[in-house]
């Protein structure tokens, strides 16, 4: 990843972004590969499991795990994330609490469903 293109991301502190240049193609990976930039979840032009449903900017996205658990993914202004348990891609109304993380990917801690819709959290 470009220096430039880690400026704003979660990833702007990190040694991802100690690279001079960015590669102008990536392997297939059976993986849309997402950053978190400006607080907007956005995938590379570059990764070829991108297929431009990811290019926009997004405020927040579905994903689910190995055991077919689904959670909302957020970016906070932090530079980190917000996640929630998910139901038919809003928040599960039986959840309780989500996480917020650092940029580095360490949990802060619990936040509530109005936190995770907030903006400023």
């Amino acid at each position: 990843m470009a220096k430039d293109e880690c400026e704003g991301s979660s990833f702007e502190d990190s040694d991802i972004c100690t690279t001079v240049a960015a590669p102008d193609s990536w392997p297939e990976d059976s993986c849309a590969n997402v950053v978190i930039k400006g607080g907007k979840i956005v995938g590379s032009q570059y990764d070829p499991e991108n297929d431009g449903s990811y290019s926009k900017p997004r405020d927040e996205i579905e994903l689910c795990d190995d055991a077919g658990n689904r959670i909302l993914l957020r970016g906070s202004p932090t530079g980190g994330w917000k996640s929630i348990k998910s139901l038919d891609g809003d928040i599960d109304p039986d959840t309780g609490n989500g996480y917020l993380y650092g940029p580095s990917g360490k949990k802060i801690r619990q936040i509530s469903p109005s936190e995770f819709r907030d903006d400023t959290v």
